[in-house]
């Protein structure tokens, strides 16, 4: 008996293991980080079991082709396109090498659950993992929109690389998977403790559900939430029951879900500036001013399915309702991270209208990283300009003698909105070699109509923060008026001394909207080395790149605005395109494809998607590759059409389709016989397994807009592969149970469930 214990206790040390294994790969959608133990445990994982289970690998690998030969040859079909295809795409070989992974997981899990016992350890230490993964990704979510961790950047788990970016559809989709948990948890705890911790958890999991921006996400989360209200009221018709159950232990969810709805509103639309202000800084945000971007975006991108109307630039001054005062850096303009001086002090501040409040900028600001500088610029006004508007701006400042940055300065960008161009003295710099002393800094500009953004900024070169950063900048009673109206000179020869010197988009993009701005650097004379044609470029790019107005822009643009969170510089990423390295050259398409417009900005973007799929699959394709399919050509053609980018991949974003574009006929047919197959063993198994068969459902959901192939996502791939583990060891267990089981110690091993 006692070694029988020892020996339960290491298959459960055991699973555990894998558990974890399984959980850092298939949530590193999530958290990229998570690729990094995963790799550590995989490893050691598959030397582990090859050193224990040696006897059994042949047996088992006979045992596992039988059980996943359809899965196997959906696999070959994928690998076969690879190779077939004119050119070898890296985001395929990607998708190969998850199929594999995921495959192995399952062959791994044939040594160690042999029989139903140890099936239902393996899941019941899915589920209480996965809890605390979704909270660790629910607090990595918010942390991220409120910049809580900003100071962390060199480690975050959000960190930016533009080589990998992440579906935030599937990044949310752990959270769900915990949410689903906690609720079976709710219906068998019968702690008031457990009850009221569960239902702060689901607090958790539902807002950063909200702030990731997923419309599906919202969508589904409306939908639980629906179905937790309407047990409310079905509770009172029936007497017992699992809704009357989930209703009673779920109250507390919907009241501190109400209570939050309703203050976050108030909040929002019923406060001052500076008291809003005072409510991020007081919840730890390192950047307000990027909070409040990150939040008015995801809220215009939930606004825009209801109305489409709205534009991103009304909606940020009704949430934020900034209105300027120049003596008060926290009515709208002071948005770093900063000091409140008063009163002032040091050499002419007598220069200062009184009562003026200094904005002190120092090492604890918070910057904008560029590729060789950090900036920290400051909003002070957004100009709605007419043709031939004459602009006066001013602003106080004061560097102290031990500051070591590069330049602090005055400006606006000379090309806003509209093709706007401004032209006169349109920055002003802090002189630093004569600095501890008080200056007003002024420009003076004309322009045409459209949007005129002020800013008043600092920058260091060659950092990568203000950490180092010595001494201190104060600004204080910035202003502007319009003087009189005067005729445009833009009708004239353009002026090459007054381009801006250099152009940077500012990337609001840590895991939400990508918002471009122009931002302002560089000396006064260095324009002198552009070349006319340098500067006819420079034209070009500057135009329509205004801080606020920039959503419109993208809205109008694309049929979706595109979410992306990223992670760190992938060394793993990095080999996997050495080895594959895709090529430029570009294999067109010789049918005239035209597709109708689509006006519904919710769903245009992905019916759209697909009808290219159908045009390509009727147009395109001969009848070879309509049987066989024409493998993955068709990914630069999409790239092509929706992009104008001819190296550029992208997909159908529908599974179904784009099998069929890959594999033909045959491979949808498969396909199909497979997803039947899914669903048939979730359904027979449903009295026992009924939450993993609501997983895949939702998985299912997700994937059916986004997806490229039947493992794309992986957690997709994992939940379409667990039925037919699931039906295999319950076929095993038949097997045990037969009047003539096997003999020997292959029978003693499988009683044993598996151990040895």
């Amino acid at each position: 008996m006692k070694s029988l214990l020892e020996k339960e206790k290491t298959l459960s040390g055991e699973i555990i293991i894998i558990d974890l294994t399984i959980l850092f790969y298939l949530f590193r959608t999530s958290i990229p980080f998570f690729k990094y133990p995963f790799l550590l445990l995989y490893i050691g994982l598959i030397i582990y079991t090859c050193v224990k289970h040696h006897n059994g690998i042949i047996f088992n690998f006979k045992e596992y082709l039988k059980n996943f030969l359809l899965i196997i040859l959906l696999l070959g079909i994928l690998i076969l396109s690879f190779l077939l295809s004119n050119k070898l795409f890296l985001t395929i070989f990607k998708d190969i090498l998850n199929a594999i992974v995921l495959l192995s997981f399952f062959y791994i899990l044939s040594f160690y659950i042999i029989v139903k016992k140890n099936l239902n350890l393996f899941i019941s230490t899915l589920f209480i993992q996965i809890v605390f993964f979704a909270l660790l990704i629910s607090f990595n979510e918010i942390f991220d929109v409120f910049n809580i961790l900003q100071g962390f950047d060199n480690f975050n788990l959000f960190t930016s690389d533009a080589n990998f970016t992440i579906d935030y559809n599937f990044a949310i989709l752990p959270v769900f998977l915990g949410m689903l948990v906690l609720f079976f948890f709710l219906l068998y705890t019968k702690s008031l403790f457990n009850i009221i911790i569960y239902n702060v958890i689901l607090i958790v999991y539902s807002f950063s559900i909200f702030l990731s921006g997923s419309r599906r996400g919202f969508f589904l989360l409306l939908v639980i939430i629906g179905f937790i209200t309407l047990t409310q009221l079905l509770q009172f018709f029936r007497r017992a029951g699992k809704l009357k159950q989930i209703a009673s232990k779920s109250i507390f969810f919907l009241i501190f879900l109400t209570f939050l709805i309703v203050t976050s509103c108030c909040a929002m639309f019923f406060t001052s500036y500076s008291f809003k202000n005072g409510i991020l800084k007081m919840m730890g945000s390192k950047n307000i001013l990027d909070t409040k971007e990150a939040l008015t975006t995801i809220m215009f991108r939930y606004t825009t399915i209801f109305n489409k109307s709205v534009s991103y630039t009304t909606l940020y001054k009704n949430i934020w309702t900034p209105v300027f005062n120049p003596n008060d850096p926290e009515s709208s303009w002071g948005t770093r991270i900063h000091k409140n001086i008063y009163p002032l002090t040091g050499k002419h501040v007598a220069i200062v209208p009184e009562g003026a409040n200094g904005y002190l900028m120092d090492s604890t600001c918070n910057p904008s990283l560029e590729s060789t500088y950090c900036d920290s610029y400051s909003l002070i006004a957004e100009l709605d300009v007419k043709k031939g508007d004459r602009y006066k701006a001013s602003v106080f400042c004061f560097v102290s003698d031990n500051f070591d940055g590069d330049s602090v300065m005055l400006a606006v960008p000379f090309v806003c909105i509209n093709n706007n161009i401004v032209y006169g003295i349109t920055r002003n710099y802090y002189d630093i070699n004569k600095k501890n002393i008080w200056k007003k800094l002024e420009i003076d500009f004309t322009c045409n109509t459209g949007k005129v953004p002020i800013y008043i900024s600092f920058l260091k070169k060659g950092v990568t923060d203000f950490r180092k950063l010595e001494g201190y900048v104060i600004f204080a009673y910035p202003s502007y008026e319009r003087i009189k109206n005067a005729d445009s000179i833009l009708s004239g020869s353009f002026n090459a001394s007054d381009i801006l010197i250099r152009t940077t988009e500012y990337y609001h993009c840590k895991n939400k909207s990508r918002l471009m701005r122009d931002s302002i650097t560089g000396d006064n004379t260095s324009f002198y080395s552009y070349s006319q044609d340098d500067i006819v470029l420079l034209e070009k790019k500057l135009t329509t790149l205004n801080m606020f107005n920039i959503a419109d822009y993208i809205s109008n643009s694309l049929p979706l605005i595109s979410f992306l969170k990223t992670s760190y510089q992938d060394p793993i990423r990095s080999w996997a395109s050495k080895v594959i390295s895709e090529d430029t050259t570009y294999y067109p398409y010789k049918s005239n494809i035209v597709l109708d417009t689509i006006s519904n900005s919710f769903i245009g973007d992905r019916v759209s998607r697909w009808q290219f799929a159908f045009e390509i699959f009727s147009k395109e394709y001969n009848w070879k590759q309509k049987i066989f399919g024409g493998g993955f050509n068709f990914l630069n053609w999409y790239g092509s059409y929706f992009f104008n980018n001819k190296t550029k991949s992208d997909w159908p974003h529908n599974p179904f389709l784009s099998i069929l574009l890959y594999s033909g006929i045959i491979g949808l047919v498969l396909y199909l016989i497979l997803m039947y197959k899914v669903f048939y063993y979730y359904i027979k198994y449903f009295n026992e397994y009924k939450i993993l068969f609501i997983f895949f459902i939702i998985t299912f959901f997700f994937s059916f807009f986004s997806a490229g192939s039947p493992f794309d996502p992986p957690i997709m791939g994992f939940f379409v592969i667990l039925p037919f583990f699931i039906h295999s060891v319950h076929e095993r267990e038949k097997e045990l149970q037969k009047s003539k089981p096997l003999e020997g110690k292959k029978k003693e091993w499988w009683r044993n469930g598996g151990m040895e």
